[in-house]
């Protein structure tokens, strides 16, 4: 008998053009803009590993970016805390710190989950940034998950970014094909319209493996084009770039989870980034 899941928890690391949104991306999910998603479900951790009888999960992630082009490295930490109040119902708070150019900018987050329905979830997040100096000032975001069949999900976004230059209003379609409960392959589309006037769209690709001992492995590719808001350039552009990345998660205990990570992108020519990120997730 298959266990029904929704869709899969994602490192919060790949949560940006890899999550189509800080994107199926947001794993965990590279850009400058905070772009989220906004489930519980589908952040830092994994609400479905091992012990079910947690009310809090508590994650936190590091990461180092090596960039050419003339660039200084990043330096990036998201630290999330979510509260499970009935097995339907998630609750929860995000930090993202990055620091860019002698530059830093602190994200703050909350965000929820709900199960209306066995086969039906549906989130929502609020994203805020105080005086930001490469990021989104605030990000909305909702959205909803439907397990259609046992072999199949269907997955929807919505989000809103708010610049200074105007709003940035995203799409973003998907789907989950499972093959078994730990063995599944993510897509999907992103399609927005920024300041009313220029369209933009991206892909993304993913595939999760269950591993021996309750280990996973998650291989990730995205392409597109999104909003991104550099140092220097006061207003926000559109930039086209390629995005690989492997992330594995190794319990230590019932409690305990080890995350670690590697992420390669390439900014159409501009730069390129590579990025080692470790990190821990632990229940109570």
């Amino acid at each position: 008998m298959i266990r029904t899941r929704i869709h899969p928890a994602i490192p919060a690391a790949l949560l940006t053009l890899s999550m189509l949104g800080k994107a199926v991306a947001q794993d965990a999910d590279s850009t400058a803009n905070g772009a989220v998603v906004s489930s519980p479900r589908n952040g830092l951790a994994d609400v479905s590993s091992p012990r079910q009888d947690a009310s809090w999960i508590f994650t936190t992630i590091g990461s180092y970016g090596w960039l050419t082009g003339g660039r200084a490295n990043w330096i990036e930490s998201n630290t999330e805390l979510l509260y499970r109040a009935t097995p339907a119902l998630y609750a929860g708070a995000r930090v993202e710190t990055r620091d860019r150019e002698h530059e830093t900018d602190v994200l703050y987050t909350v965000l929820g989950s709900y199960l209306p329905l066995r086969s039906l979830e549906t989130h929502a997040a609020v994203t805020a940034v105080s005086n930001p100096a490469f990021s989104v000032d605030q990000a909305y975001t909702a959205g909803a998950a439907w397990r259609a069949t046992a072999r199949l999900s269907a997955l929807f976004d919505y989000t809103r970014f708010e610049f200074p230059a105007g709003p940035i209003d995203q799409y973003q379609p998907g789907m989950i094909l499972w093959f078994t409960e730990r063995d599944f392959l993510t897509a999907r589309y992103a399609r927005g319209r920024a300041f009313g006037e220029s369209d933009y769209e991206a892909y993304l690709v993913r595939l999760d493996l269950g591993l021996p001992r309750s280990m996973r492995l998650a291989l990730s590719f995205a392409h597109g084009t999104e909003p991104e808001k550099d140092l220097g350039i006061p207003s926000v552009i559109l930039t086209r770039a390629d995005y690989y990345s492997l992330y594995g998660h190794v319990p230590l205990n019932r409690s305990l989870e080890l995350i670690l990570g590697a992420e390669y992108e390439d900014r159409d020519g501009i730069y390129t980034r590579t990025t080692a990120a470790a990190g821990i997730s632990v229940r109570f």
